[in-house]
């Protein structure tokens, strides 16, 4: 449901809302507002909208059209497209793109149980004041590690015996990395995003297996 800039206004209730469980339909996904919150918990449907609203919003809005093209917080929603939502918040995928993108995300979170089992592999020795000046074992080193092996801004590396410029750009007070290398005269190139959270960091590649930026990571030296 498209609140068409009414953000603040009650799209909906509980007594309208319960048309969905007639229809079958899974949920209900807007931009707006919706009441009765104690009634839609216990509907067989789900729903996610900007916040809970006390007032009826009718005099200001309410809906007039099903199946049309819509915006919802600033995206494009054709009729026909899938909508993934969770606590973090909503996706659309047009129908061509599902398996895709649904392989991605298989992708991403076999890609996150790997790197929490290194993670849990980690051992104490900083927390007990132990530093170590040996050379680093690389295949050892987790996401996190290898990160910090990359220097901010542009740099000349070497990797497989061709000559590479790397990059690294971080950002939002370094919880967002971009990793970019390019082959120089040549067409190989590797490039990711690396979400870093509290819990883990989130390799995020572009359109290149997780694996490939991994060993990059691994092996590239300064040139």
């Amino acid at each position: 449901m498209a609140s068409n800039g009414y953000t603040e206004t009650s799209l909906a209730g509980g007594t309208k809302l319960s048309r969905l469980a007639n229809a079958g339909l899974a949920g209900v996904l807007t931009d707006g507002r919706l009441r009765d919150f104690d009634e839609l918990a216990v509907e067989p449907y789900a729903a996610w909208c900007s916040g809970e609203a006390v007032a009826w919003g009718g005099g200001e809005v309410t809906p007039f059209q099903a199946n049309v093209p819509v915006v919802i917080g600033g995206v494009g929603v054709h009729p026909g497209q899938y909508v993934l939502c969770d606590s973090s918040g909503a996706v659309f995928v047009p129908e061509v793109d599902i398996d895709a993108v649904l392989e991605a995300a298989h992708q991403i979170r076999r890609d996150d149980a790997d790197f929490r089992s290194v993670i849990s592999r980690e051992n104490g020795d900083a927390t007990h004041g132990t530093e170590h000046r040996a050379t680093p074992d690389l295949e050892s080193m987790t996401l996190g590690e290898l990160l910090e092996r990359v220097p901010e801004g542009w740099t000349r590396a070497i990797y497989n015996g061709r000559s590479y410029g790397l990059a690294r750009s971080t950002r939002a007070h370094g919880r967002s990395v971009t990793i970019s290398a390019r082959e120089l005269g040549g067409t190989d190139h590797v490039s990711a995003n690396v979400y870093r959270t509290a819990a883990a960091d989130h390799l995020r590649p572009c359109e290149i297996p997780p694996s490939k930026v991994v060993a990059f990571l691994r092996a590239w030296t300064p040139a």
